[in-house]
């Protein structure tokens, strides 16, 4: 019927949807629910009907008897297929960082990691206290290092209640495309619109390394999912009836040893829809006005990670056991030995340089 063909238009499908049962492929559609169906192809426009994958000799004849003396239905010459609009969602919209951003606003993004037990008080007070502080958004990790935290959507969700913008990381390590497609709408639905795509660290390298990494996808192909959820179209091309307007980041690490590589890598992510970039924790100035202008050409904000160091024991710890983290050695020798309050007030003289 929305086809409306001006030319001669044959139809051939399947016999009905496949089930995998005792090993086989099998497909349960009855030839007379197969021949009804037929029919009523015919009776909308299709001159030529047959079967692909699934029909049987008995689908065929059944479709034979249920379209015998049928006369093709004559075209139309012009058909309109109407739609309502879809009615706005009752979430709240979400500001968008950018449109801060373009307004001029220096903008503060928090990562605040899920905690790794059920009791959330001492969270929710911290993240209270930093949006308080300035930040204009919680940025929520999705189990990193493969290691089991509270869920970040079930934690956004209560942030946002709270009247805080939280930016969801979303991992490919742990859901298929249903799945990641599936939470992306889920953030659309509840007024969410802030996802950083990442590809995940391998589940072997974590708590749990007899769990099962998926990577259907990278980060790359997270993002171009993204984008298409965008134009109002699930990977499958399933029509959402509304475009959930999700704004995607991705990361970049100006720690890599091949920083050209790594602008390679970060150009095929903007390509893929990716409107903002937040960096791996730096620790050297010049590499902050490196990755500034190695970056500019792209047009979109960068996000510098900045990570006030506690303790000189903490320092190394995340230069040789965190990956992605490089401290260098000036910074080290600035740290070392210090504890305590005087341990904190160094790190956080580093991070405000």
């Amino acid at each position: 019927e929305k086809i409306a063909p001006s030319r001669p238009l044959a139809v051939f499908p399947n016999a009905g949807r496949p089930s995998y049962q005792e090993g086989r492929i099998a497909y349960g559609t009855t030839p007379e629910y197969f021949a009804d169906l037929g029919r009523r192809m015919a009776e909308a426009g299709a001159v030529v009907v047959g079967g692909c994958c699934g029909t049987s000799p008995r689908h065929i004849q059944a479709l034979s008897s249920a379209i015998q003396g049928l006369k093709p239905v004559p075209h139309q010459a012009k058909r309109s297929i109407t739609s309502e609009e879809p009615a706005p969602s009752s979430a709240q919209h979400e500001a968008s960082l950018l449109d801060l951003i373009a307004a001029g606003k220096t903008v503060i993004v928090t990562e605040l990691d899920p905690p790794k037990t059920l009791p959330l008080e001492k969270f929710f007070a911290a993240a209270e206290a930093l949006s308080r502080a300035g930040s204009d958004a919680i940025t929520l990790a999705d189990n990193s290092l493969a290691i089991l935290r509270v869920s970040n959507f079930a934690v956004a969700a209560m942030l946002k209640q709270r009247g805080i913008t939280p930016l969801l990381h979303l991992s490919c390590r742990d859901s298929n495309v249903i799945g990641l497609q599936s939470e992306l709408l889920g953030m659309a639905a509840m007024g969410m619109r802030h996802v950083l795509a990442l590809t995940g660290d391998p589940a072997k390298g974590g708590d749990h390394p007899d769990a099962t990494s998926v990577y259907d996808v990278n980060s790359v192909g997270l993002l171009q999912i993204i984008s298409r959820l965008n134009e109002g179209y699930t990977q499958a091309g399933t029509d959402l009836q509304a475009r959930p307007d999700l704004i995607a980041g991705c990361t970049f690490n100006p720690n890599a040893r091949n920083l050209d590589t790594q602008i390679q890598r970060l150009e095929r992510k903007i390509k893929a829809g990716a409107r903002y970039v937040m960096t791996q924790p730096v620790f050297e100035t010049s590499l902050v006005e490196e990755t500034a202008r190695r970056t500019a050409h792209f047009g979109v904000p960068v996000f510098v990670g900045v990570w006030p160091l506690l303790n000189g024991r903490q320092a190394k710890f995340l230069h040789n056991e965190v990956p992605g983290i490089l401290i260098p050695d000036h910074v080290m020798a600035r740290m070392e030995g210090l504890e305590g309050a005087e341990g904190r007030k160094e790190g956080v003289a580093i991070g405000k340089e």
